[in-house]
């Protein structure tokens, strides 16, 4: 069965929204112990963005975690995360999104230090039924895998690089 990731998330998200109160990221984090990864809920320098609910959901039967962020222009972005049992989980995953996408803006292989194949990136033109589009990046580095969702491709692409230099930095301090 192939399903898109708006069609378990979206729901999720809006019941979520109604139960978790928005406010800073920092707010969030502070006193509190969390298992989420950096780039999860970005935390100290925010880049602007505010952290406004998080949520749980399933996608092809794996949990996953949801974030929606407050871009500084006002652009909602949402996140989603999930740590598959396998690569090939994740890779079919990613498969069913980018079938499922209005269009296929750009698809590119992730390397690793040694050129080898590690993952996939691909951005994506979504339309929902109402006619809306918003521009999905999907990333899957073996069995992670990561999807952020906005109206805005400049938004959203925006938010990735904030991603990246969070995941840099955490990495850094390992």
């Amino acid at each position: 069965m192939q399903a898109s990731i708006s069609k378990y998330a979206l729901p999720l998200l809006v019941c979520f929204l109604a139960l978790s109160p928005a406010g800073p990221i920092q707010a969030s984090q502070d006193g509190g112990s969390s298992s989420q990864t950096p780039a999860s809920k970005p935390a100290g320098n925010n880049g602007g963005y505010t952290w406004v609910m998080a949520g749980e959901g399933l996608l092809e039967g794996v949990h996953t975690d949801l974030m929606s962020y407050k871009a500084p222009d006002g652009e909602r972005i949402n996140t989603e995360r999930a740590e598959f049992g396998s690569a090939d989980g994740a890779k079919t995953a990613h498969q069913h999104l980018d079938h499922s996408a209005a269009e296929i803006v750009k698809r590119e292989d992730i390397l690793d230090g040694s050129a080898k194949v590690i993952g996939e990136r691909s951005v994506l033109t979504l339309v929902d039924k109402d006619g809306k589009k918003s521009t999905a990046i999907v990333i899957t580095k073996g069995a992670d895998f990561q999807e952020f969702i906005c109206s805005s491709a400049r938004d959203v692409l925006a938010f990735e690089e904030y991603v990246k230099s969070l995941e840099a930095e955490h990495a850094k301090s390992k």
